[in-house]
């Protein structure tokens, strides 16, 4: 309907509904204030949830790469120590330096530090846990 023909029909309309009608408006711009509000409130909780859980979330993902580094190192040079005694008792033909050596990798070898990871990770989840023993 044309602004031209609605004119005419305002003119008709009482004032009392008219001053309803501005009212109406008044009030329906008031809640869409507050739930603009209310919502850029929620967005905001929800980014800090987000940036909290993924700051904890990047905490838990260095301490584990840090943890299987060091780890890693660890065993390379212990293994490497128990293959540079092997060679030794392989050199002097040693049966007991040689059984030793052997047996010291494998038990190594027999270690995973992912299970250990796992235990760690695990913990780190435990809101009883005071501290982990690394």
């Amino acid at each position: 309907m044309a602004i031209t023909k609605l004119i005419p029909l305002a003119n008709k309309l009482p004032l009392a509904t008219s001053g309803s009608a501005i009212s109406e408006i008044i009030h329906a711009w008031s809640d869409y204030k507050k739930t603009v509000e209310v919502e850029a409130t929620k967005r905001t909780s929800i980014d800090a949830w987000r940036d909290t859980r993924l700051a904890d979330i990047q905490a838990k993902k260095d301490l584990l790469e840090l943890y299987l580094k060091e780890t890693f190192k660890e065993r390379a040079g212990m293994i490497q120590g128990f293959f540079d005694t092997l060679d030794k008792g392989i050199e002097k033909g040693d049966d007991q330096l040689i059984n030793h050596s052997m047996t010291a990798i494998l038990n190594i070898a027999n270690q995973s530090p992912l299970a250990q990871a796992k235990e760690i990770m695990l913990a780190m989840h435990d809101p009883n846990v005071q501290s982990i023993e690394i």
